[in-house]
């Protein structure tokens, strides 16, 4: 898309961010803010954000805006319904129709008035005035979490507007063929889609996507810790003896509940472990989802260990805080990018595609497990490999993190010279 040239300073809207009550995306917004700070020096940036009172307290010196499309559009379910009741199937005149879309549209607007209130203005008008719209980083727009449908609606109304829209470090897919007319339709007009992981381009063009595609990695990897990380882990009770793990929801695991169970009792089996070798648990909560399924581990356990709601941790005091850990055995995604971006070993234990494609780009792709069919001899086996070998794994994480990090630290670089590009 060609557009104009403005003078600084650039402002920018993140869009769809989602969950900032979770490790993962609160990071990634800390560090989008912080690399397009450095690369566009004195813009402006906004967030629409779905969890706009969460959002505020967390980056209190950015402006926020609720979402416009933060879930499945209920409204236009709705207004679908109401019209069907009004004018029950029979009419077909064009007379009909006309009054049928005009009645659709005003209970839309309603809808959207009694859920923004006197906001709605002021969070259309962000999207107006911004020069560029970034889509947050993560992997929010597939089908593993839910419909995609409200992820695409945001960036379809940012078309409408006529802005330049940037898919920011995102694993994208995989889609169920009835919504993947509608994705063509919308990220075929993207200006930029920055893929963090390779399957992700996969996919993209197998769907036919014919927006740029460049693949890069992650946006939280050159994450800057807090300055005095062993300080902070001393108060915190951690240290080269604490080995830290982190669970995932059921919703989340997207497996059934036998297999969920048969997941728990392993992670159960796993943390004891662990306590048997002489090391010390730690129970990382990466989001309010996954407190239930700690909580019970913990209790299913039946020995004393510190749990910690790393969602409320600030994003680098939680990376100098997991720098000093002797490893991380994590179902979610970012408790491992932070802790192997300082130099952590890590075991990743999950289903989707992002997790072990990371572990690939770093050389660890040999600590990686299948959530849905959960090996307990062979986990138990891995953690004392890694405990053991820490050191080592220490030292080759290193060039590879270091490469990885450069990838991503070329994110905001693209969208930089994508937006030029637009204008030349």
């Amino acid at each position: 898309m060609s557009v104009p040239i403005v003078e600084n300073p650039m402002k920018i809207l993140i869009i769809n961010s989602r969950q900032v009550k979770n490790v993962g995306d609160r990071a990634i917004i800390t560090c989008m803010i912080d690399q397009a700070r450095s690369t566009f020096p004195g813009c402006e940036i906004v967030i629409a954000s779905g969890e706009a009172a969460d959002c505020r307290r967390y980056f209190p010196d950015v402006r926020v805006v609720p979402g416009v499309f933060d879930n499945e559009a209920a409204g236009e379910i709705q207004a679908a319904a109401a019209v069907r009741h009004l004018f029950p199937p029979g009419g077909s005149s064009i007379k009909t129709a006309g009054v049928r879309i005009f009645h659709a549209y005003l209970y839309a607007v309603a809808s959207l008035r009694l859920r923004f209130g006197n906001e709605l203005p002021a969070v259309l008008h962000e999207y107006r005035r911004a020069d560029l719209i970034l889509s947050a980083g993560g992997d929010f727009l597939s089908e593993s979490y839910g419909t995609p449908v409200p992820i695409l609606r945001e960036i379809a109304l940012a078309h409408q507007i006529g802005k330049p829209v940037v898919l920011y470090a995102q694993s994208v897919g995989p889609f169920f063929p009835k919504h993947l007319k509608y994705v063509r339709k919308i990220l075929n007009k993207v200006s930029l889609i920055i893929a963090r992981d390779r399957e992700t381009v996969e996919l993209l063009n197998g769907y036919r996507i014919t927006a740029p595609i460049e693949q890069t990695a992650d946006s939280v990897i050159p994450l800057s810790p807090q300055a005095d990380a062993a300080a902070l882990a001393a108060r915190n009770g951690v240290g080269k003896r604490t080995i830290g793990f982190a669970l995932i929801s059921q919703s989340h695991s997207q497996i059934p509940e036998s297999l969920y169970r048969s997941y728990l009792l392993g992670m159960r089996d796993l943390v004891n472990h662990a306590k048997s070798i002489g090391f010390e648990p730690l129970l990382l909560i990466a989001s309010p989802m996954d407190l239930p399924a700690t909580q019970e581990v913990a209790e299913m356990c039946g020995i004393s260990m510190p749990i910690m709601n790393g969602w409320e941790q600030e994003s680098g005091a939680l990376k100098a805080l997991l720098s000093e850990i002797r490893c991380i055995v994590s179902s979610r995604m970012h408790p491992i990018i932070i802790a192997t971006s300082a130099g952590v070993p890590a075991i990743g234990i999950g289903k989707m595609f992002k997790m072990r494609n990371y572990l690939q780009m770093i050389g660890l792709e040999q600590y990686y497990l299948p959530l849905d069919n959960f090996n307990i001899d062979r986990a138990r086996k891995m953690l004392e490999v890694v405990a053991r070998d820490e050191g080592v794994i220490r030292l080759a994480l290193r060039n590879n993190v270091r490469r990885v990090a450069a990838l991503s630290e070329r994110n905001m670089g693209l969208v930089r010279d994508r937006y030029r590009h637009g204008n030349a």
